[in-house]
């Protein structure tokens, strides 16, 4: 049974997870579309990659303080566009300062849609339903890009640049219409609200020393899990099917839509297996599935070309299982530690922590990968995230348990 949120929450969710569908037919092939088309060296594509991420950095902050000027609605729907126009930015990439345009403004332009949207569902929920409105939009936002990328890989060929400009055209669409529909689906409050809002919040103290330290330490959690899994996903694991393992590109297209299939299918039964469970023992589950991803795309080169092909995309479909875990148990957590007042706060310190771990995971896997060094990257991402198993457990002694569990 589906979770019962309002209609117009609903529409949203479905307007987003149709904007992804471009998404989906672009983010996949990126490295390969900057390198192998328009010769841009692995080390400075994995820079243009990572310069996505430093946007967002940036951009998080400056839409919280928009919102106390602009209506949310607003930020919301100019991120939209802001976000087409990067895209077709990535027409003209073969020019490299164009290239790191069209990414900052991609990613920056992101981070909004994400930091304004994540609030707008949070404060659509009760505080019961925060680990299934999440869990809810991190599947359907994945099958719109699980979609995308398996339309990609049908579209895209190696050595057709047309083909690949011709998804940066559809991805770029998406979003404008998103936008023109999206008016509709987001409501908001006069401005004045706004500034209510930020009056109380500066009357109101700090939220306590431990809300405040277990905030920090699950969004440098989350850090680490961005290197990982951007690192993984926008260029080592492109970039090892391509190279390193002979393996057909198409593979690239059908891991990530099996993957986002996988995320779709079994959201709502790890919902009802981590329903009561521990919110930090659900987001060291996901851990564990990371490292298991990992090996087993590693272990997979060693396997002639088919089984190899198979294994790939074995790995992703399980890595489903822990991203349903993550992106419904960390976002959930720091939602139930913030205050009605540091809500907003929160949400911008997370959304920025994954975007600081986004700039730097292309970055190392690029420079990792001018080396040759595949491998010790590989295993320096299953270390990093064992260390989290064991960071999470430290946590949970010190999240009151009334906090650290919920729906």
């Amino acid at each position: 049974m589906l979770p019962v949120f309002s209609r117009q929450t609903w529409w949203l969710l479905t307007g987003y997870t149709l904007s992804l569908i471009g998404t989906g037919m672009t983010e996949p092939f990126l490295i390969i579309y900057l390198h192998q088309v328009q010769a841009i060296s692995l080390s400075l594509a994995g820079a243009v990659i990572g310069s996505s991420g430093l946007a967002g950095v940036i951009a998080i902050p400056i839409s919280g303080w928009l919102t106390t000027h602009i209506r949310t609605k607003h930020v919301f729907l100019i991120s939209l566009v802001f976000s087409a126009v990067g895209r077709l930015f990535f027409l003209f990439a073969g020019d490299v300062k164009t290239a790191f345009i069209a990414s900052i403004l991609s990613g920056g332009a992101g981070a909004v849609l994400w930091n304004t949207l994540s609030i707008i569902i949070a404060d659509s929920a009760d505080r019961a339903q925060t680990r299934s409105i999440f869990g809810t939009a991190f599947a359907l936002q994945n099958l719109g890009s699980g979609v995308g990328a398996a339309l990609g890989s049908t579209i895209i060929h190696s050595n057709s640049a047309f083909s690949f400009k011709a998804i940066f055209i559809l991805d770029a669409c998406s979003f404008l219409l998103f936008s023109l529909f999206g008016q509709k689906w987001v409501k908001n409050g006069p401005k004045e609200k706004f500034h209510r809002q930020m009056k109380q919040r500066r009357k109101q103290s700090c939220s306590s020393a431990p809300q405040q330290s277990s905030m920090i330490v699950l969004c440098f959690c989350y850090t680490i899990f961005a290197v990982v899994m951007t690192g993984l996903s926008t260029t080592l694991f492109p970039q090892w099917v391509a190279e390193n393992a002979q393996t057909p590109l198409r593979v690239v297209g059908h891991a990530f839509f099996l993957n986002s299939l996988m995320i779709v299918m079994s959201q709502l039964l790890v919902l009802r297996r981590t329903t009561g469970m521990r919110s930090t023992r659900v987001i060291s589950l996901a851990a564990c599935v990371f490292a298991a991803e990992n090996f087993m795309i590693l272990s997979a080169s060693l396997l002639q070309s088919g089984l190899a092909s198979l294994a790939f995309i074995l790995a992703f479909a399980i890595s489903a299982i822990g991203e349903n875990c993550l992106f419904s148990g960390l976002p959930a957590l720091i939602n139930r530690l913030a205050t009605e007042e540091t809500r907003g706060s929160y949400n911008s310190a997370m959304n920025t922590a994954w975007q600081i771990g986004s700039i730097l995971g292309p970055i190392i896997s690029g420079a990792f990968l001018s080396q040759g060094m595949a491998v010790p990257l590989f295993i320096l991402f299953i270390g990093a995230l064992v260390i989290l198993v064991f960071l999470l457990h430290i946590l949970e002694r010190i999240i009151p348990c009334e906090w650290n569990k919920g729906a």
